[in-house]
């Protein structure tokens, strides 16, 4: 696990920081992102100023452009990008429902790294070969994300199962991303001192450190046992099987859930399945785990949550979870009345 005090800029970082920065600039304003950010109201005079003068030299197409492109420009920058792109995709508040709807790419619909790689980390992780583990392996992935792509798999004794592999390198990339973010922070600080109220480098660090707990498919394997546990007598609610002896820092072997995602629940056209009655239980789920447990699934995009044919709720993807002590729960109780 990777701690905020670890995220620092060395004095030779610097000139690689500068390059990457003069880079991101580009990319972004030649797409038409500062365009964007430009109609939130929260920016100092001085600083839209600025944006005006970039965008007029560097802008090239169209704010339409963005919308369409924005997950691929995000995806090409790098995975901590990607990461605050799928932040955002929950988010139509900010960015408005026509950038966050191509967003929702960036959920598990990324290019994908080859297969072979991705079997060589299972065979080295779990310590045998592939046809000694699975009795059928599906090589095309079933999901890509910023961290990790997901497969298909049957174990030897018939059990279906989802087997999520991490990206190669990944730790260093994610790692490199998050130095970068956390020197715009910086910058932003250093030029425009008003904003330091927002506490931008440390909402970089805390950023950081939950995208590197993912890194680990252990803990989140972990993470899944406990909410399992503290959901063992409630029908309504399911968190898949996790499979230990197949389960590494790299390779997390799971019961694999047939449903579809709860934004896709129109889709299916099943007397079983009430938007209405769907809306009540998940409600009632996160304030179980909210209230009740202080230990919650904190990264609810709809890529995360399914419904099976019985209308059970499954929840995937445990990397990022939140906890809340006794007295963090009561104040937030009191705030909601």
């Amino acid at each position: 696990m990777v701690n905020k005090t670890k995220l620092k800029i060395g004095f030779f970082d610097y000139p690689i920081l500068f390059v990457r920065f003069l880079y991101t600039f580009m990319i972004l304003g030649r797409n038409g992102f500062f365009s964007l950010i430009l109609k939130l109201d929260f920016w100092p005079e001085k600083l839209k100023l600025l944006l005006k003068v970039f965008i007029f030299f560097v802008e090239k197409k169209s704010i339409r452009n963005l919308e369409k492109n924005f997950p691929q420009i995000l995806a090409k920058l790098g995975p901590g990008f990607v990461k605050l792109g799928q932040a955002l995709s929950t988010r139509p508040d900010i960015f408005g429902s026509n950038v966050t709807r191509k967003l929702v790419f960036l959920q598990d619909k990324l290019h994908p790294f080859p297969s072979e790689i991705a079997i060589k980390i299972i065979e080295n992780d779990i310590g045998s070969k592939l046809n000694q583990i699975f009795a059928k392996f599906d090589h095309k992935a079933i999901a890509t994300a910023s961290v990790a792509q997901v497969y298909r798999g049957t174990l030897l004794s018939g059990e279906k199962v989802a087997i999520k592999v991490l990206r190669p390198k990944i730790e260093k990339l994610l790692f490199n991303d998050f130095k970068f973010f956390l020197c715009c922070s910086r910058l932003i600080e250093f030029f425009f001192p008003t904003i330091k109220r927002f506490r931008l480098p440390e909402m970089v660090k805390n950023f950081a450190v939950s995208s590197f707990n993912e890194v680990d498919l252990r803990l989140e394997a972990s993470s899944a046992n406990e909410l399992n546990e503290n959901f063992l007598n409630f029908d309504s609610f399911k968190v898949p099987k996790i499979f230990w002896q197949l389960t590494s820092k790299n390779v997390l072997t799971l019961e694999y859930i047939e449903g579809t995602r709860i934004d896709k629940i129109k889709e299916r056209r099943s007397d079983k399945i009430s938007i209405k009655k769907i809306t009540k239980l998940a409600s009632e789920i996160f304030f179980l785990q909210v209230f009740r447990d202080g230990f919650f699934h904190a990264d609810l995009h709809p890529g995360n949550i399914f419904v099976d044919k019985k209308g059970v709720i499954v929840a995937i993807d445990f990397g990022i979870m939140g906890r809340l002590k006794n007295k963090d729960r009561k104040f937030l109780a009191e705030l909601l009345i």
